[in-house]
């Protein structure tokens, strides 16, 4: 069903595309091995070209849905109640379509999956969407999804320079700078070598212990990212006279929640406003 709001969401980009620019998808050409030989060096290099490509610098990325969609992308952010299903993509008609589920979202959580829907766009494009995948194929090609995804958000040398000597508080500090999970920060430390299986499983203890493994510090803190594209087109059709908000969600065929989900809407934009009677005095 994931898939299938990609494809509806299509549908309603390509009815604003009838009468706005959208940007244009700005990607690196890259050449880069088979995608089962690929190396986490490969992939350290496609995640450093695109850092490049988009004129980024080594530092963090102050707000990487807005790169997305400046880059052509567009994402949607959608309640699914999949605990499983954190996120998808499809490329269609040479444009990437994300799909986040909102269900447990934290800043975090969104980046990095984030990350990983564009480390597929990068890495994947040579596989067809209808391709069957062994469990191993699968299970490699989400790895390298997965690394890419932290080597574009915290590239190597700078974000190891800035480990040093790793901590619990450590990572907490570099998680504020960064906006990626101390989970995630961890097995990125051991795929690049900088502590090894012990030192991992060490940390993963004393999150357990400590009650910051599932609802890490600063979860509630960090805000999370919102899309404004479709917003934007919106309220340019609207303002423009172009249509109605009315007609352009009739046009959509979706129920309201939807559709405001969709664009980025207060559900209330559609209510019936009611107003109270007036009263008048016949006699005093």
């Amino acid at each position: 069903m994931s898939y299938r709001w990609l494809q509806i969401l299509r549908e309603q980009v390509e009815l604003y595309e009838s009468y706005l620019d959208f940007p244009p998808v700005r990607l690196p050409e890259l050449e880069l091995p088979d995608v089962l030989d690929l190396t986490n060096e490969d992939i350290d290099i496609a995640a450093e070209s695109l850092r490049r490509f988009w004129n980024l610098g080594d530092g963090p990325i102050d707000n990487v849905t807005q790169l997305l969609e400046n880059n052509g992308f567009i994402i949607f952010r959608k309640y699914l109640p999949a605990e499983k299903m954190d996120a998808c993509s499809l490329v269609l008609n040479g444009r990437p379509y994300i799909l986040i589920n909102t269900y447990k979202q934290t800043c975090a959580r969104d980046l990095i999956n984030l990350g990983h829907e564009l480390g597929h766009v990068i890495l994947h494009q040579s596989i067809s969407s209808d391709a069957f995948l062994s469990k191993s194929e699968f299970s490699t090609i989400e790895k390298q999804a997965w690394h890419f995804a932290n080597s574009f958000l915290m590239p190597p040398s700078i974000f190891s320079a800035e480990v040093g000597y790793p901590t619990l508080n450590r990572f907490i500090a570099l998680k504020k700078r960064w906006r990626v999970s101390i989970s995630a920060m961890i097995m990125y430390c051991h795929d690049l070598g900088l502590f090894d299986d012990a030192r991992k499983q060490y940390f993963f203890r004393e999150m357990t212990r400590m009650h910051i493994r599932k609802e890490e510090p600063l979860d509630n803190e960090l805000p999370v990212e919102q899309s404004a594209l479709l917003k934007d087109a919106e309220e340019l059709l609207v303002d423009s006279q172009i249509f109605t908000r009315t007609k352009l969600f009739e046009l959509s065929r979706l129920n309201v929640g939807d559709y405001c989900e969709m664009i980025g809407l207060p559900e209330d934009l559609f209510a019936t406003k009611t107003v109270r009677p007036q009263l008048r005095i016949i006699q005093s």
